[in-house]
């Protein structure tokens, strides 16, 4: 075998051409012949070269159309896949907020109306069978807005809205309506530093949540002992810049280090057994977990079996020194004497609604839906639209479209939306 590189056909056929032109003039029939055959060979051989990359080019363009044929599958699949997860993104989203709706609106009107009931003059059996039913349609509400939080957070559309508030009415209207959850065997404390600043940017809903799962599961797990929720401001090297501490101390049953780990994880709880006493998804600290990390924070934990637990929760937040809060307008013997028009389709909403109105001192009347709304609105005047988002015939988005396009420039009647849907709409 002839080796091969870029000088063997040159070195061949200058050897061919001195063999055949030695034995022409030398009249060596032999070495001429020989000068031939070597001259033919590297024909041959360039022929064979030639044909040898002509392969390779074929077979790179083939490899080449192989890969591109499979790149532009891998891109169309990769669309395909894109507009499908889109598309479940889509139902999953109009699933949930359906599900909100139509599971929450009678939920609201079994609490709407077992509130309005404890306000009747009871007898003490009577108003405890109301109390319990009050306390276990909020439980259920919880449960309800527990799922539809963590589905929100898997499907990453969660989202902050940011505004200024005072966090001591954000902390004591949470510890009111913890206050039903507390035992009679232990005693639930709120300690606040009262050098915290007076507003603070933050998302008052969500930090609200955090603090109401975290003290939610601290009296779940103590039976009888202590719950303590110590709120601590820490100004920073900017001015502006607040260290936000929040500490949830109980005496209760507490868990092992390995169970410590795994608190955070999606459904688990300290006691996963059939036995055990504690009741809830465990979904709530994975759900504060995820919301402090959206807001920049984080939470963190240490329990000892048989002695407590302690969570943490730490954020850093903005303050705005030159506003100063809104005093509540709203106390004892706040009387609204006004027209109102609740425009409602759920009867058990309407009669919760009108009560807890009426029970202000408003003029009450009541739509079906949006058209009912719209018709009324052009005969009469009202102070206060109270408008539902989703109701037949003409729901509120459109109906509250129609209301401005009738106004004139100097009109701009006061609609508030109500809606059971816990999605932004």
């Amino acid at each position: 075998m002839i080796p091969y590189n870029k000088y063997t056909v040159p070195f061949l056929s200058a050897c061919g051409i001195v063999c055949v032109s030695w034995g022409y003039h030398s009249s060596i029939s032999a070495l001429f012949i020989i000068g031939l055959l070597i001259l033919f060979s590297s024909i041959v051989l360039v022929l064979y070269q030639d044909k040898k990359l002509a392969l390779l080019i074929t077979e790179s363009k083939l490899s080449h159309d192989t890969l591109s044929y499979e790149f532009h599958q891998s891109l169309i699949e990769k669309r395909i896949f894109e507009g499908k997860a889109d598309e479940a993104n889509k139902i999953r989203g109009e699933f949930l907020g359906h599900m909100s709706h139509e599971i929450r609106t009678p939920m609201n009107g079994l609490i709407g109306l077992s509130e309005l009931l404890l306000e009747k003059d009871l007898g003490p059996q009577e108003r405890e069978y109301v109390e319990k039913i009050n306390v276990s349609g909020k439980n259920l509400l919880v449960l309800l807005n527990d799922i539809l939080d963590f589905s929100i957070i898997q499907s990453g559309n969660m989202t902050l809205n940011l505004q200024p508030c005072n966090i001591r009415n954000l902390v004591d209207e949470v510890s009111k309506g913890l206050d039903p959850y507390v035992n009679n065997d232990t005693d639930f404390v709120v300690d606040f530093d009262e050098t915290y600043p007076e507003l603070l940017i933050l998302d008052p809903e969500r930090f609200q949540q955090i603090i109401r799962n975290l003290t939610m599961n601290a009296l779940n797990f103590t039976n009888e002992g202590i719950v303590k929720l110590v709120i601590h401001c820490k100004q920073l090297v900017d001015k502006d810049d607040y260290l936000l501490n929040i500490d949830v101390i109980d005496t209760g049953i507490g868990m092992t280090e390995s169970k410590v780990n795994k608190l955070f994880n999606e459904f688990e709880q300290g006691d996963s057994s059939t036995t055990r006493a504690q009741d809830g998804l465990g979904i709530g600290l994975t759900i504060a977990q995820h919301l402090a990390v959206l807001m920049g924070g984080s939470i963190y934990a240490s329990c000892v079996l048989g002695e407590g637990c302690s969570f943490s929760f730490q954020m850093h937040a903005k303050t705005l020194n030159n506003l100063a809060s809104k005093k509540s307008t709203i106390e004892n013997g706040f009387k609204f004497a006004h027209p109102v028009l609740l425009v409602e389709d759920n009867k058990i909403n309407q009669l919760v609604a009108v009560n807890m109105l009426k029970k202000l001192g408003a003029e009450v009347e009541v739509a079906n839906d949006g058209e009912e709304a719209y018709k009324l609105i052009i005969q009469n005047t009202y102070d206060l639209i109270f408008m539902d988002c989703h109701m037949p015939v003409l729901d509120g988005y459109d109906a509250t479209r129609m209301i401005r396009n009738y106004e004139g420039e100097n009109e701009h009647r006061i609609i508030i939306a109500l809606t059971a849907n816990i999605l932004n709409e």
